[in-house]
């Protein structure tokens, strides 16, 4: 085999500083590996067929990519890219960016706490709503509500559930004046 130098050479963010003496447990090195210096200052190692085959960056062009801002691992991403995901499958439309997300401190319609990280399908736990649920997940009719109030608030139409406020108003207002 054919030993090449690769020193001072640059692939995409990468510039070759010297080759490497790493030792990978296990395996004969058939490749050596080099010490590369990347445009963002980080310092990196790579074999040969890595640089030769697309290896552009020590991993901060990947980074750059995600347009996650660093909250990939956060409550509001897994929202994002679980309701992404469901309205590709569903066909629905769908133009929310991340910061479309934001799970607030309360339940607007019930007024409890919301609480992150008690587990999926909790009742304080997050749930995000569509007002028009026939023109999709598009910016301005979503909101971040309750599990509650969303398993409420889907479980019948708009008339039922006028119907059932309405007859609870009023049964409650029968109850009262009967009490006193």
């Amino acid at each position: 085999m054919r030993k090449v130098d690769l020193v001072n050479k640059r692939f995409g963010k990468l510039v070759v500083i010297k080759q490497d003496e790493k030792i990978v447990p296990g395996r004969v090195n058939k490749n050596p590996y080099w010490l590369c210096k990347c445009d963002c200052g980080k310092i990196t190692s790579v074999a040969s067929p890595g640089l030769k085959n697309g290896t552009r960056s020590c991993g901060c062009l990947n980074k750059g990519r995600m347009s996650t801002h660093g909250k990939s691992r956060t409550l509001e991403y897994r929202i994002w890219n679980s309701t992404k995901s469901r309205a590709k499958k569903e066909g629905i439309p769908f133009n929310l960016s991340l910061e479309d997300i934001i799970i607030p401190e309360k339940c607007p319609i019930l007024g409890i706490p919301i609480k992150v990280g008690t587990g999926y399908g909790r009742s304080n736990s997050p749930s995000l709503d569509r007002f028009y649920p026939n023109i999709g997940y598009v910016k301005g009719n979503i909101s971040i509500i309750s599990n509650k109030a969303n398993t409420i608030k889907n479980a019948s139409s708009f008339e039922e559930f006028e119907k059932v406020y309405f007859w609870y108003k009023s049964e409650i207002d029968k109850r009262n004046t009967s009490c006193r």
